[in-house]
């Protein structure tokens, strides 16, 4: 469900469908592994711009992209 509304049904708003949105040989995809049970607080000393300040600063949040095969490569949650 997760995926078809925040990538499918987008690529073919954006008539991207199918070399995008879709998980197939010939497709372009980028994964990402969920971890809906992870716990965050939103701090601009754990982020990765380059800014000393956020406006969600102490916010918490509930889960988290743990992996992500971007362009072919694995990055891992601390690789983010």
């Amino acid at each position: 469900m997760m995926v078809d509304l925040f990538s499918t049904q987008p690529s073919k708003v954006f008539g991207l469908y199918p070399s995008k949105g879709e998980i197939k040989i010939g497709s372009d995809a980028d994964l990402v592994i969920w971890n809906p049970a992870s716990e965050n607080t939103i701090s601009s000393k754990t982020h990765h711009q380059n800014c000393d300040i956020n406006i969600y600063e102490g916010i918490k949040t509930m889960g988290s992209a743990e992996y992500v095969v971007a362009g072919g490569n694995m990055l891992s949650r601390m690789g983010l």
